[in-house]
């Protein structure tokens, strides 16, 4: 939103990095972004299923919106890049979305950001630790010692992993042999190759990203549980218990326990009232189409969606569609 750029510049971009909100012809068309992950990831396949819908929308709602996605560190870079306005919307964990809210968690030095903004949200994220089976690794406890990849930097990833190690008395600094940053997209061939002994993905079921692992080596989920899980649900109501459902990789057969949080679409009080009224509407229009492009959609509900990971107050936009659909009070 700080910066302007023409349609013509804009089209001959593969990224927009910041929102046009023209005052002149209703022609012209108002460009924005959403900040995702990385592209093996939800949240830019997310990204990319609302960008779609809010596009084709155009006629249909009478609107001149644009929608590109930009690929991005993560979680906690994203809120730190909308709070400075280098993007317009953002993906995020919704724990994460709690913590930058409150100034609280990793934001302690940032501080309270009041002016961020709920959207929607999609997918339940659930946290996958991947290993390979046979090598010692059964519990997070037996990671102590290992070459484990807890995400690149800025990354919710990042965050999570660092957050559930301390619950299990491993500290990532001292105790582990190596603190690998490798993004979403290089730590599957990682695992296989031998080169990291396990990763934290905390992402929707079933994700490219583990599919591949899966498909290429004999991996192994952990199982989340446990006095230390049941401390860090306790303290942290933003999260749930949940299951990774059998089937969902090659070679897992059972439900695997893990933890849970919304995938949840922000923004700030700024974005003009008209993109989040348009863009609420016109995916909640689309969600039948969603929920058939990818099996991680197939549990989508449109209220659930308007409500779910809802830590920080409405988009004006957007919670004036919700209230005209009977999706809020």
């Amino acid at each position: 939103m700080k910066n302007m750029i023409s349609l013509t510049a804009a089209v001959a971009a593969v990224v927009v990095s910041a929102a046009v909100y023209p005052a002149s012809a209703k022609s012209d068309r108002i460009l924005f972004n959403i900040g995702t992950a990385g592209i093996t990831g939800s949240f830019w396949a997310t990204g990319g299923q609302v960008c779609n819908l809010v596009n084709k929308s155009r006629k249909k709602q009478g609107h001149s919106l644009r929608c590109t996605v930009e690929s991005t560190a993560g979680s906690v870079g994203n809120l730190r890049a909308l709070r400075a306005g280098d993007l317009d919307l953002i993906f995020a964990q919704s724990n994460l979305e709690y913590h930058s809210y409150n100034g609280s968690g990793p934001f302690k030095k940032d501080g309270a950001h009041k002016d961020l903004r709920f959207v929607m949200s999609f997918t339940t994220n659930r946290l996958h630790v991947v290993t390979l089976k046979g090598n010692g690794i059964n519990s997070l406890h037996d990671l102590k010692g290992k070459r484990v990849n807890t995400g690149n930097p800025g990354s919710g990833t990042e965050a999570t992993s660092y957050m559930v190690l301390k619950y299990f008395g491993i500290d990532p600094k001292k105790d582990l042999a190596l603190d690998s940053k490798l993004t979403s997209r290089e730590q599957a061939k990682a695992l296989c190759d031998g080169k990291i002994d396990a990763f934290f993905y905390p992402t929707a079921v079933p994700v490219a990203a583990i599919e591949e692992a899966a498909n290429n080596c004999d991996t192994n989920i952990l199982s989340l549980k446990g006095p230390e899980l049941d401390k860090l649900l306790a303290e942290r109501d933003y999260f749930g218990p949940v299951k990774i459902p059998a089937g969902s990789y090659r070679g897992h057969d059972k439900d695997i326990d893990t933890f849970g949080y919304a995938a949840t679409l922000l923004t700030t009080k700024d974005l003009p009232d008209e993109i989040g009224y348009h863009l609420a509407k016109a995916v909640m229009n689309g969600f039948e189409k969603i929920k058939k492009t990818a099996p991680m959609f197939k549990l989508l509900e449109r209220k659930m969606s308007a409500n779910f990971g809802k830590h920080v107050p409405y988009h004006s936009g957007a919670g004036r569609y919700y209230k005209e659909a009977g999706l809020a009070n």
